[in-house]
């Protein structure tokens, strides 16, 4: 079994770019914040959030969510085997990659409008104000999936003065970025802005078979926005946005030649061990085309001099289609796996706010949710597949023919090219969410913050298949009258008796008068002989990859699920001075049940007794076994304490925490499936600190770090080596941290910025149940096994009146690491 890892590309990559606004001289200004649905400042604020502003992302060149992290040391991206496939982690809590029934557990919303799965997050950034990362469960004002934090993504209104830009980056691996932003007056009370992106890059992991390069970038976006005022008391913006990508993604490298290494050799394939040389060898590269819009209404309307209305209405599509080398080699074992995925969701948001004056302020709403949800995989063998079975698993012995004789079909039926399974999933969700807030100053210096939701979320799923995999659905037992037993049972006779007494007295051929002689001179011998049969049949089911599965819903699931559950929020905030706020709280957080869409998706085993009564050795209900259907919710809890202070030219925030997450959603890889578990409760503690430090003008330095005490308290039953109670979820690291210094100044009579920041994580295991896991096992050495980062990133920029010109890196040293192990053919 070959182990394959995905890479972080270690790309250094200069740029210039072009615009028509200067660049502006950093202070430290006040941040304002909408982590409560009500802008505050980020002081006032008794809630764990970081902010990362628009200037910071302009300089530091961050490019989409996932440059996010360095930023950020709470947050941790990632994008695994597909472009659709990225996820988010927060405080080491997240999921909701790879297999697309898994809901994540943080998040995402940009402009206030849900992004329901990681295929919809992944954009290029569009005009930003800020970003804002909410750490901990915050399910008692975002209606959906905050079960370990949010990811706010907020972008600037239009301007009524006419502003813009118009920008042009190069970089290594032949990449080109064009960026456009324009925004005015339409008329008096309307405004518009229109931006767009094209993002082009080319792959930097060769694939030597086909002397073509994996993990290129090709995207292109364009978002539109009106601004109408048509009164003091009135504001509605549209906002409307599509975007494409287009591209040859993601590449997975192989870290070890395992057991089947020599199969793909003697297939006349090869095999690629060095990671780090970023070359892999496949039939086919991976293909991702994807295809997401969406449209948005929000309005704001002053009901009263003291109540406010405020409403997001959104529709959203994703259209997507993958092909991927599946089996991940050169060797045409698998054709390419194609999966076609169909998102349509439609949200609904109203909030009434009071006028945040007086002691007690309160905030009340509702959220709506109706997602419909479609995945056709297809996945059938190819023209050595066949050969790769018999030569790999049956000796070379040609016994693939002898079965299709004994079982009636026609030479080369067994593992024919282009036969296997086509599935069909369907999900449809329907969440409601009801919620509210209350703040209530005690004293002028001590408030009170309490916060309730209610949430009601209903799925129903329908999964169905086409199987065209002959040897799978033929039961080896019974096939043609029990053939294959009674030529195996007369082969063993034969081997039994001859050359034994027995063999004058009673002869070879097992016929009844024979198999009773033996018997009456050698007691048992029949039974042992059948007994090895069964065995040796037995062996051969562990070939019968994909059996035809069994529709759900059916007489026994109804393929729904119906969750709710309510929340609450009690937090405690005391300024202490003008400059100095302290805060305690505890909250909990919720997320409904996910389905497992995989093709391993199995009913659990009290379905299955009752859905396969009697289970004989080599039926379907043999083969396909028990297994996991669906995940139970999450519930999480936190307690935080928390310190923020803002001086003029020192800002420090600190927070410590307690958290976890009852019955945590998990999802592991096992190399053609997605298994499908709960962990009883996973729980992390530590300190989180951000600091911004301006000793003079222009000179700014920032220092960001978490440390995480991370530990699956209770997992019995993981997918990734069973009981793995006690040991660090995988890729969560004890340490992460960021440094970063600027400094802004004149330059002949032009703005001029230099930047840099430094990103650490320790080592971790990527993957979940350390020595308990036979991958970490299969993968020990630190090189492959463990995840760990120390990477560089710097700019440097001047203005020139309306032109800027920037150069920057990121990784600017070539750090390298693996991203996550599997196991695969």
């Amino acid at each position: 079994m070959t182990k394959k890892n995905n890479l972080i590309a270690s790309v250094s990559v200069l740029s210039l770019t072009f615009s028509m606004a200067a660049f502006a001289q950093d202070t430290i200004e006040e941040i304002f914040v909408t982590a409560t649905k009500r802008e505050q400042t980020l002081q006032e604020v008794p809630v764990a959030v970081t902010v990362v502003q628009s200037e910071d992302i302009e300089k530091a060149n961050i490019q989409d969510l996932i440059d996010l992290q360095t930023l950020a040391p709470s947050l941790r991206v990632e994008q695994i085997q597909r472009t659709t496939e990225t996820a988010f982690f927060i405080r080491g809590f997240g999921n909701g990659s790879g297999n697309i029934g898994l809901e994540p557990s943080v998040g995402v919303f940009i402009d206030g409008v849900y992004r329901s799965r990681s295929a919809a997050q992944l954009s290029d950034l569009p005009n930003l104000e800020r970003v804002e990362i909410l750490r901990g469960p915050q399910s008692t004002l975002f209606g959906k999936n905050a079960s370990a934090g949010i990811v706010s993504v907020v972008t600037s209104k239009p301007k009524f003065s006419p502003d813009g830009y118009v920008e042009a980056g190069i970089s290594n691996f032949d990449g080109y970025r064009l960026k456009g932003y324009s925004t005015g007056a339409l008329t008096e009370k309307l405004a518009y802005s229109l931006g767009g992106s094209h993002n082009k890059r080319g792959g930097y992991i060769e694939n030597v078979n086909l002397d073509t390069d994996i993990g290129d970038r090709n995207r292109f976006s364009l978002r539109g926005q009106l601004l109408f005022l048509p009164s003091d008391t009135l504001e509605i913006r549209a906002i409307a946005d599509y975007g494409e990508i287009e591209e040859i993604c993601c590449g997975f490298l192989n870290t070890v030649n395992g057991p089947t290494g020599p199969i793909v050799n003697a297939l006349g394939g090869q095999v690629i061990t060095n990671p780090f040389e970023y070359q892999t060898a496949l039939t086919s590269d991976p293909y991702n085309d994807v295809m997401n819009a969406g449209l948005s209404l929000h309005i704001d309307a002053d009901l009263t001099e003291d109540i406010t209305l405020q409403t997001i209405t959104s529709y959203r599509e994703l259209d997507s289609f993958a092909l991927g080398d599946v089996d991940f080699t050169d060797v045409d074992i698998l054709q390419p796996q194609q999966i076609q995925l169909d998102i349509e969701s439609f949200t609904q948001e109203v909030r009434f706010l009071s006028d945040n004056k007086g002691p007690l302020n309160w905030l009340i709403g509702g959220f709506y949710s109706d997602e419909n949800l479609s995945q056709n995989e297809i996945i059938f063998y190819g023209e050595d597949t066949a050969n790769y079975v018999d030569i790999g698993f049956l000796g070379n012995t040609s016994l693939l023919g002898t079965l299709e004789f004994l079982t009636g079909n026609a030479p080369g039926t067994f593992f024919e090219a282009g036969t296997g399974r086509s599935g069909l999933s369907e999900q449809d969700s329907e969440t409601f969410s009801l919620f509210g807030q209350v703040d209530f100053d005690i004293t002028d210096k001590l408030t009170l913050t309490t916060g309730l939701s209610y949430i009601n979320d209903e799925k129903s799923v329908a999964i169905s298949e086409i199987n065209t995999d002959v040897f799978s659905n033929t039961n080896l037992f019974t096939a043609n009258g029990g053939t294959i037993p009674q030529a195996f049972f007369g082969q063993g006779f034969a081997g039994a008796v001859a050359g034994t007494p027995l063999e004058a007295a009673c002869g070879t051929v097992a016929t009844p008068a024979a198999i009773a002689c033996v018997e009456m001179f050698a007691p048992g011998t029949s039974a042992a002989i059948t007994a090895g049969v069964n065995a040796n049949i037995q062996g051969l089911t562990a070939l019968q990859f994909t059996p035809q599965f069994a529709d759900f819903p059916n007489a026994i699931e109804d393929g729904k699920t119906k969750d709710n559950n309510l929340d609450f929020a009690i937090r405690l905030s005391y300024d202490a001075s003008e400059n100095v706020s302290f805060y305690g709280s505890y909250a909990t957080g919720y997320k409904a049940s996910s389905f497992n869409l995989s093709n391993g998706s199995r009913p659990n085993a009290a379905d299955f007794a009752s859905l396969f009564p009697t289970v004989t050795p080599g039926s379907q209900g043999a083969l396909l076994g028990s297994g996991s259907r669906f995940s139970l919710p999450e519930e999480s809890d936190v307690f935080e304490i928390g310190v923020k202070s803002e001086f003029d030219n020192l800002k420090l925030y600190v927070t410590l925490f307690d958290q976890s997450i009852k019955n945590f959603q998990s999802s592991v890889f096992l190399g053609t499936s997605f298994g499908f578990a709960n962990a009883g409760e996973q729980s992390v503690r530590g300190v989180e600190f951000n600091s911004i430090w301006e000793p003079q003008d222009g000179l700014k330095f920032n220092v960001a770090g978490t440390y995480l005490d991370a530990e699956f308290d209770d997992f019995v039953g993981s997918p990734a080596g069973g009981d793995i109670s006690g040991t660090r979820p995988g890729n969560v690291s004890e340490f992460n941290g960021s440094f970063g210094a600027s400094y802004d100044w004149i330059m002949n009579g032009n703005d001029a910025f230099i930047r840099a920041d430094y990103q650490f994580e320790s080592d971790v295991d990527t993957e979940d149940g350390g020595d308990l896991n036979p991958v970490n096992v299969f993968l020990n050495n630190g090189t492959t096994r463990q995840r760990g980062v120390s990477s560089i990133n710097a700019s440097a920029g001047i203005s020139f009146d309306k032109i800027d010109v920037s150069i920057w890196a990121r990784n600017l040293f070539n750090d390298e690491y693996p991203l996550q192990n599997a196991p695969t053919t």
